[in-house]
């Protein structure tokens, strides 16, 4: 954690330098710190420190969630995959498989294994049948030191002719995947002419691809560096429950159509069990960093976001009317040049949030909460800052030990 902070404040300070270029003139208010913040300057030491504080704080913490522990559990046997791997080979170093086969489960993989992926590019998409258990999880893992890529061409035809029949990601992640670990790929679309097409809509034709399409329980996504994808760069959906996203970078994702930017970092629903985000960054997509947006039939309950970095782009947590919300929390996330949207029309289903530490510069809206818990946040309001109390079942709501700044 230490060190994903330490990037973050790497990551958060260029955009401190294109700040610093303006002069802004900054009015600070808080109900109980006096300090009055007046140049771009203090704002930005002001960042600095509270990035400090969260470091200093986690050094002392005994975290008793599991947040994807990247540990390498002892025992279990090791295969291999290469480029040049083939359906034949027996997964040894010397006569590795072709990815695919590896993800189809091969008889000899048992709980427990670890199937170490050896670095150069493989063209997709690719689909995983494997399964581990709770005690046993089965690692895929890049091999140290290598970079391995997972890609496809999505206009060339023998991308349609491969595609997997249910999935539409370079990687799908769908049943009977189950207690897998992912670990430390790079995936992109390659060869893209255009990111524009003149069909409106979210579904505009075959060539919208995502990273990683997960509709499979109990994974772990680890360590990934997901870009350039023409639709979503992950899609982690509503059967996908207890599904763990640690530690990946996501940018560049999404289309430009008619209407408007589509594809997000992150697209997310659940109901069961809980998703966790940790120490993600979400930057530059065409349309939303985090989409997290469901309906009667795609719920949004059982949420944890923790040190994730969202920028440059829109974040929501919300749905229809009809979309039950519930069991939400935030905690120390970053959201730089961004529109953070709690709530969105679920005036009758909209239960009950958590949203402490974090760091918003840009606008922030809170909407429709029965119970909300809004504590220790610091927010540079440079739009604007809309709250709407309702519904009339308003059971409890908790705004205290914040800190707002204006940039006028």
């Amino acid at each position: 954690m230490e060190l994903f902070i330490k990037k973050s404040l790497i990551f958060l300070l260029i955009f401190s330098i294109f700040l610093s270029s303006f002069p802004y003139n900054i009015a600070y208010s808080s109900s109980n710190n006096k300090t009055n913040i007046t140049t771009t300057t203090d704002l930005i030491q002001n960042l600095i420190n509270y990035l400090q504080k969260i470091i200093s704080s986690l050094k002392k913490e005994k975290k008793e969630l599991l947040k994807a522990q990247v540990y390498m559990p002892l025992g279990g046997n090791e295969w291999y995959v290469a480029p040049n791997g083939t359906s034949t080979g027996d997964g040894t170093i010397n006569n590795p498989w072709d990815l695919q086969t590896a993800l189809n489960h091969p008889p000899q993989v048992q709980p427990g294994d670890i199937i170490w992926v050896r670095g150069g590019v493989y063209e997709g998409p690719f689909t995983c049948k494997l399964q581990g258990t709770e005690e046993k999880p089965i690692i895929v893992r890049a091999y140290p030191g290598e970079r391995v890529i997972l890609q496809v061409y999505s206009e060339d035809p023998l991308y349609q002719r491969k595609r997997p029949t249910l999935g539409d990601g370079v990687l799908n992640i769908i049943s009977p995947c189950s207690y897998v670990w992912f670990w430390g790929f790079e995936i992109k679309n390659h060869g893209i002419k255009t990111r524009w097409t003149d069909v409106t809509g979210s579904h505009p034709g075959d060539g919208v691809t995502d990273g990683l399409y997960i509709i499979s329980p109990n994974n772990k996504i680890i360590n990934f560096v997901v870009h350039n994808a023409m639709g979503n760069g992950m899609g982690v959906w509503r059967p996908a429950q207890t599904t763990e996203v640690y530690g990946n970078l996501v940018f560049n994702n999404g289309w430009k159509a008619p209407d408007r930017g589509h594809g997000h970092s992150f697209y997310t629903q659940n109901e069961i069990g809980t998703k966790y985000y940790i120490d993600n960054i979400a930057v530059n997509s065409f349309s939303y960093t985090l989409h997290a947006y469901g309906s009667s039939r795609a719920f949004l309950k059982n949420f944890y976001f923790e040190g994730n970095v969202f920028a440059n782009g829109w974040a929501l947590m919300g749905g229809l009317t009809s979309c039950p919300v519930e069991n939400i929390t935030f905690k120390k996330n970053f959201f730089w040049n961004a529109s953070v949207s709690l709530g969105y029309k679920g005036k009758k289903v909209t239960k009950d949030l958590v949203f402490e530490e974090n760091y918003i510069k840009g606008e922030l809206g809170v909407a429709h909460w029965q119970q909300i818990r809004f504590r220790k946040n610091k927010v540079i309001f440079s739009r604007g800052f809309t709250v709407v109390i309702g519904p009339s079942s308003t059971e409890y709501w908790d705004f205290d030990e914040n800190q707002y700044y204006w940039l006028d």
